[in-house]
């Protein structure tokens, strides 16, 4: 059996192509076990917008502005990650 992959997206305030992002990791034939958003400090709905899309495997890690780009929060995906396997994603890439 193929390991079970947990897909991680860092973002900050760039709602619209996360949710791109997030399309095109929903869209593969072989589907992720868990999605995590990590929405560092975002105030342009960016939680909200994931909670919407209504996935049970997805899910939206909603933290305050981390220093740089959030790399500590990454460390938080990692710890809830269920995956054999973490996949990370820009939020401007399609996977």
């Amino acid at each position: 059996m193929p390991n079970a992959i947990t897909v991680v997206i860092p973002t900050h305030n760039r709602r619209d192509t996360m949710l791109l992002a997030l399309g095109s990791v929903l869209d593969q034939t072989r589907r992720p076990a868990q999605v995590l958003v990590i929405a560092d400090g975002c105030s342009d709905g960016t939680a909200d917008a994931v909670q919407a899309v209504g996935d049970p495997r997805v899910e939206v890690l909603d933290l305050p502005k981390g220093p740089g780009y959030g790399y500590g929060h990454r460390n938080v995906a990692l710890r809830r990650a269920r995956g054999d396997v973490v996949a990370w994603l820009a939020d401007d890439d399609l996977y």
